[in-house]
């Protein structure tokens, strides 16, 4: 790759294509000389390797500011591509993706970076597609900033992304027009906190957070319970279940592997009497989990799950995360000023549990 201040480009070799080529080639000369009466499956087999290794090109691509062109050039043993495109005929750069389905139901995606222009035709860098969506992305993305257009993702996963990131966006925009703006910063009984919109298809998902309370390395996650549900039995596949749950419900409420880390060693924790009633729980460690579920933290939480119970009419689930990042106190839906401010008082008093 070659990259300075007027000038970018990148070479593709076409690696997969030969080396498949080539053992093609190589599997059809085996499969003749072991059999040589037998011929239409070497002919077939070496037909193939041979048309993989005329058709692969390598493909060279070089944007220059100063002549404000993008030169794309193909060149193969059988084929020979150049095009010069001006800058000022490019609208986009995108990632185009092409599905397929096996006879046992199983699909792919392939993809492949292609140039839109202002007249609405597309010039991709390779006609074929081919796997690695991430890698084409980068080199995508140094053509945008570099030539200075814009793009997308047109990939299922990048369309999915967008559509997603625009329904935060709308969904935040709403719960603004209840609680106010959200890089506010709080402060309830000296417990600094925000409050954030995350989507989860179409729902809003409200996340109380506060970063004065930190668990380094490890996690502690609870769950509402829903009235009168009992906990899974003491055996391995029942528990191996709850715990697939639990990873679910952390994707749900937006959480990931920084937010809760450690997860190979998680594990459900049995809670004690004060809150069994009301919360499962999952750990990375069980003696830290104790810790933090002393009766200053356990108490505000049966007392919330008694004034606010989970039942089968209601959404109103608390999902509560001791991590790295912080605190949260996660529930599905908006959320009003006042059940926000007893959401920052119950916060509040959690975080200050944990300092004796």
């Amino acid at each position: 790759m070659d990259n300075n201040a007027n000038q970018f480009s990148f070479r593709d070799y076409p690696t997969l294509p030969v080396i498949f080529g080539l053992a093609s080639i190589g599997a059809g000369v085996y499969f003749y000389l072991r059999n040589p009466a037998t011929w239409t499956m070497p002919a077939v087999t070496l037909g193939v390797g041979l048309l993989m290794f005329l058709l692969a090109s390598v493909l060279d691509v070089h944007a220059d500011r100063i002549t404000r062109t993008l030169s794309i050039s193909r060149r193969g043993l059988v084929q020979r591509y150049q095009r010069e495109i001006p800058f000022d005929e490019i609208a986009a750069i995108q990632i185009g993706s092409s599905y397929s389905a096996d006879d046992d139901g199983s699909t792919s995606t392939t993809y492949r970076v292609e140039i839109v222009l202002k007249d609405g035709s597309i010039v991709p860098l390779r006609k074929s597609y081919s796997s690695g969506r991430s890698s084409k992305e980068k080199r995508a993305q140094r053509l945008r900033e570099f030539i200075g257009v814009g793009g997308a993702d047109m990939s299922h996963d990048g369309i999915f992304q967008a559509a997603s990131q625009m329904a935060q966006s709308q969904l935040q925009a709403e719960q603004e027009s209840i609680t106010g703006n959200q890089d506010e910063i709080h402060e309830t009984n000296g417990i600094r906190w925000q409050i954030e919109t995350l989507a989860f298809g179409s729902s809003p998902i409200s996340r109380w957070y506060s970063s004065d309370y930190e668990l380094p390395d490890n996690f502690l996650y609870l769950t509402q319970k829903m009235e009168g549900q009992k906990n899974p039995p003491n055996n391995k596949l029942m528990q191996a279940m709850h715990k697939k749950l639990f990873e679910q419900s952390l994707k749900v409420y937006g959480f990931d592997e920084f937010d809760a880390p450690n997860r190979k060693n998680a594990d459900l924790f049995f809670l004690d009497d004060r809150l069994d009633a009301h919360f499962l729980a999952y750990t990375s460690d069980e003696r830290l989990a104790q810790q933090i579920l002393n009766p200053w933290t356990a108490m505000p939480l049966a007392a919330w799950a008694q004034k606010y119970p989970f039942t089968k009419n209601s959404v109103g689930q608390l999902a509560v995360l001791f991590g790295p990042s912080g605190l949260y106190l996660a529930v599905m839906g908006y959320i009003n000023t006042e059940y926000l401010e007893e959401l920052a008082n119950l916060g509040a008093e959690l975080v200050r549990a944990q300092s004796g």
